[in-house]
């Protein structure tokens, strides 16, 4: 798997160094976690695939999704949802009655993501985004204690009084001060859809259980439409926000080290040593790169997988951001920095595209790329990568994918 051919010589070395390692392992998930073992230890998923072993070996399963408890006894006779998300709301597909087991078998006549929430009256809950074209898939949810979600709406710089916030299938309206707040939700991301005189917009917002600090999700209607990739603020895997609420996403950490070069990450291993809190920002990522001179094509990367791209993999393999209009992030530090994109060109071949150099400065700053300076076709991207060439320090935020509504992404993944 190719990723810095730009910027690289020796890329075609480091591909066929890869798709051993692909090989090897057999796992389109395996091979993530080859990049994200460069941050954290070790690779998990809270989803439990069938291997084809035990009893039923040989059988074939409907693709189903089970529920459990924390403690692994089944939500058995709970209620699940199927949602798919449109440009204005959440439609709801179906309900269905969870069997004995917690199980629901996944409507074969479905195809793309739908999300898929579950829960015991108000007390238990559980949800996520599932890929409706996968039929093999066996998957198991982890059911919590439901929480609420809080919000404030503002418009103008002032609360907006009077606006409709809708989750899910709960609606709430805002206080004189643009305050609201949803009760009886599954912890995660969710969707908001806010209307006011205006029409209805949809922005991302996060609800936490059992937090020690109150989530308040800020939601402002002047904002033009933008996706939040990453935050930073919950990383409890190895995945991007969006790698978290839609599935894939890993992040990755590399240098030419895996070339042969002599650069390196001084700041690595352990979670611990590359996320910071600012007093500014929140959590922010950072990274402390020393490249070797010597080494010709020298490189250190920090970039994040949109999808898997494996051409035996089930999942998406890249997405279309043709409707991007920017690349955001937020930045400081030292040295120059390149946005850059992995991405297939209209002949099926891997071509990456980065930005002009970007002076680093002490103090944060907020730096927007037009996607018309990365390239005309962006209609499948995999990656999006952070690349110095030289020495650098930076501290990274707030990633934002520009121009494209958030109820757009779930129609925008692509296969090969």
């Amino acid at each position: 798997m190719q990723f810095f051919s730009e910027i690289s010589p020796n890329a075609a070395t480091a591909q066929s160094s890869m798709r051993k390692i692909w090989d090897g392992l057999g796992l389109a998930r395996a091979a993530a976690c080859v990049f994200a073992a460069m941050i954290v230890a070790g690779c998990s998923d809270s989803a439990s695939v069938a291997n084809g072993t035990g009893s039923n070996a040989g059988e074939t399963e409907l693709a189903s999704i089970t529920f459990v408890k924390s403690d692994g006894t089944p939500l058995a006779r709970g209620v699940a949802h199927t949602w798919y998300m449109t440009e204005r709301d959440m439609e709801l597909v179906s309900v269905d009655t969870l069997d004995g087991d917690g199980k629901m078998e996944i409507d074969a006549t479905l195809s793309g993501l739908h999300l898929v929430e579950a829960c015991s009256g108000d007390s238990l809950s559980a949800m996520d985004w599932i890929n409706f074209g996968d039929s093999t898939l066996q998957t198991t949810l982890v059911a919590s204690a439901s929480t609420s979600l809080k919000g404030v709406v503002t418009q103008n710089g002032n609360g907006a009084k009077g606006a409709a916030v809708k989750i899910l299938d709960k609606t709430a309206t805002t206080d004189d001060n643009g305050n609201f707040e949803v009760s009886g939700i599954p912890e995660g991301q969710h969707f908001a859809f806010v209307e006011d005189t205006l029409g209805t917009r949809v922005f991302q917002v996060h609800a936490v259980a059992g937090s020690a600090v109150e989530a308040v999700n800020s939601i402002d209607l002047d904002a033009d439409p933008f996706i939040l990739a990453e935050d930073f603020e919950q990383w409890e895997t190895r995945r991007s926000l969006l790698g978290r609420t839609f599935g894939e996403g890993w992040w990755f950490v590399l240098t030419d080290s895996t070339l042969g070069g002599g650069s390196r990450l001084l700041n690595e291993p352990g979670q611990e040593n590359l996320f910071v809190k600012d007093s500014d920002k929140g959590y922010a990522m950072h990274l402390v790169y020393d490249l070797d001179e010597e080494t010709d094509g020298r490189f250190g990367v920090a970039g994040f997988a949109l999808g898997d791209d494996f051409e035996n993999h089930k999942s998406f393999a890249f997405f279309d951001l043709s409707d991007a209009s920017a690349i955001s992030f937020d930045a400081k530090g030292s040295g120059e920095l390149f946005l850059q994109l992995t991405l297939r060109d209209s002949t099926g071949e891997k071509k990456f595209v980065k930005s002009e150099p970007i002076e680093l400065t002490d103090g944060w700053a907020r730096y927007t790329v037009a996607t018309e300076e990365l390239a005309e076709d962006l209609t499948a991207v995999n990656s999006i990568n952070f690349v110095v060439e030289n020495d650098a320090e930076f501290y990274l935020d707030n990633i934002k994918i520009e121009g494209i509504s958030p109820s757009k992404w779930p129609g925008l993944g692509k296969n090969f």
